[in-house]
């Protein structure tokens, strides 16, 4: 019997030594299309010019190469350590009296070292993450490991009619397909959040603080790792660090007069780029209720202090077609405050981005 693409998953677990195979701790469905990981073995052929041909003696196996990308649509909670390790540093706490205790707050920060993970201002031992790809559950050796990966990019976006997804680009140091294993699989009963759910506030000393009507949205976090880190006297990837900046980018499209006539902060939007004046841009899901007070939350956010304006406006189209609606195109670019100092600290983040959590995931899932 052929596999079949509507039993695959994505199960991934915390590595201690970096590039040593863990077992999966947490499961996600693997969106239609999403998965783009690559195993390749390189090999090295003469350059002699002796032979018309390349003899099988005189070729060698190279460097191998795991990296690719795997999407998923965004669950109300169970992807706190993909997050963690895309950003580097977690909070856990408790924030709720009686009777909303059960709801638990995530949030994640920048951490401009990559090579372990940090759990507050203290290091986690968390230095790298194993995937494991099951292309379908039901078919045995179906699953392809890809061990001492690390996240080069993550982005998440939205169009309508669709729940929110998540696209992560990875990095690993090698891979395998172990004999039997698709492992245990871990149901997932938990939704999405869905275009419904979301709500994009703008804030800047011009436009004062106004909720943006969208068409669809985007947020891109890149790492910027070094992928081509190899040695000799090995095939595997060494520990990929950053090689640029990191480089955070919000996009939306909207209708251009649905924004301009209630409001007037397209006009607002449009001095803020033209004068290069900063400014603050967050997008919040919420889901449904958790308990008597609070819901499924997901916060995306620019900076998180009042009068902490750190993203700028960088461009600003205008599209005008004759039989469609006048569009305008935004793309903000985060910054961080020239003025933080690691360790970031819970509410006082200066750097380019903040994800907030709520939901009833244990403090142990990160």
């Amino acid at each position: 019997m052929p596999g079949f693409g509507h039993n695959s998953y994505l199960g991934f677990g915390e590595e201690t030594t970096w590039g040593t195979a863990v077992a999966a701790t947490n499961y996600l469905w693997i969106d239609k299309g999403g998965d783009n990981a690559n195993q390749t073995q390189n090999w090295i052929d003469t350059s002699a010019v002796g032979l018309l041909g390349t003899a099988t003696e005189l070729s060698f196996a190279g460097t191998r190469d795991a990296s690719g990308d795997f999407g998923f649509e965004m669950p109300y909670q169970g992807v706190e350590r993909i997050v963690k390790h895309a950003l580097g540093q977690a909070w856990f706490e408790s924030p709720y009296l009686s009777p909303d205790t059960a709801v638990k707050r995530f949030t994640f920060d920048v951490n401009d070292d990559l090579t372990e993970m940090r759990h507050g201002a203290t290091l986690s031992g968390k230095k790298g993450l194993t995937l494991r790809m099951t292309r379908d559950f039901l078919i045995p050796n179906s699953t392809f490991v890809y061990n001492g990966s690390k996240i080069d990019s993550i982005e998440w976006s939205m169009q309508p009619n669709q729940n929110l997804r998540c696209k992560i680009a990875f990095v690993g140091k090698g891979f395998d397909n172990p004999a039997g294993g698709q492992g245990t699989f871990a149901a997932i009963n938990f939704g999405f959040f869905n275009y419904y759910q979301g709500v994009l506030t703008y804030t800047s000393t011009a436009a004062g603080t106004v909720i943006v009507p969208l068409e669809s949205w985007s947020l891109t976090f890149k790492n910027n790792l070094d992928r081509d880190r190899y040695l000799f006297s090995g095939q595997d990837r060494r520990e990929p660090v950053r090689k640029a900046k990191i480089e955070c980018t919000q996009r939306f499209t909207a209708e251009f007069n649905n924004i301009v006539v209630p409001n007037q902060s397209t006009l607002a939007m449009f001095e803020d780029m033209k004068n290069g004046k900063p400014c603050q841009m967050d997008m919040t899901f919420l889901g449904p209720f958790i308990s008597p007070n609070k819901k499924f939350k997901l916060s995306f956010l620019s900076a998180t202090q009042a009068g902490q304006l750190q993203a700028r406006v960088r461009q600003f189209p205008v599209k005008v077609a004759d039989e469609g609606r006048i569009k305008v195109d935004v793309e903000i670019k985060h910054y961080r405050d020239a003025a933080e100092t690691p360790p970031v600290i819970p509410g006082d983040s200066r750097r380019e981005l903040r994800v907030v959590m709520e939901n009833l995931a244990a403090g142990t899932d990160i």
